[in-house]
């Protein structure tokens, strides 16, 4: 009976650490440098969505831009009805800081949001997010 449990149990242990045991080597093996993550190609991306919500009682536009240190990386203009909300998807924003999202209505009411994508956006794919209400426009970002 020993022998059974013995063999069971390192059967088990031998599947508990079956992935976790490497070369010994920290070297990537694409040859990448794991430390790099300049320009857009290399460095990971959030899938951030715009959420637009229209909780005035009246048919509203609203001209939504992403910046990118002061480049637009994204523009789009849509109009919600009364009550209405509207996904928008400006694709991937890779990591990094200086952005800014930028949302003004037809009326010329204005807001805006500096924000950055860090790994926690990466993982779980945060939201900009922009309401209009009567008193007036405001922008946000999900967390």
């Amino acid at each position: 009976m020993r022998r059974r449990a013995l063999l069971a149990a390192v059967g088990a242990g031998c599947v508990a650490v079956g992935g976790c045991l490497g070369d010994g080597s920290d070297t990537p093996t694409d040859g990448g440098d794991p430390s790099d993550t300049t320009g857009s190609e290399s460095a990971p991306a959030s899938d951030t969505d715009i959420e637009i919500s229209n909780d005035t009682d009246t048919t509203r536009s609203v001209t939504v831009t992403i910046t990118d240190s002061g480049e637009t990386i994204f523009e789009e203009s849509v109009t919600l009805d009364a009550g209405e909300m509207r996904r928008l998807d400006p694709g991937p924003v890779p990591k990094g800081t200086g952005y800014e999202l930028m949302a003004e209505t037809e009326t010329g009411r204005r807001d805006t949001l500096p924000f950055g994508v860090d790994d926690y956006d990466v993982r779980e794919g945060s939201n900009l997010l922009v309401w209009i209400s009567q008193e007036g426009l405001e922008t946000g970002m999900q967390e």
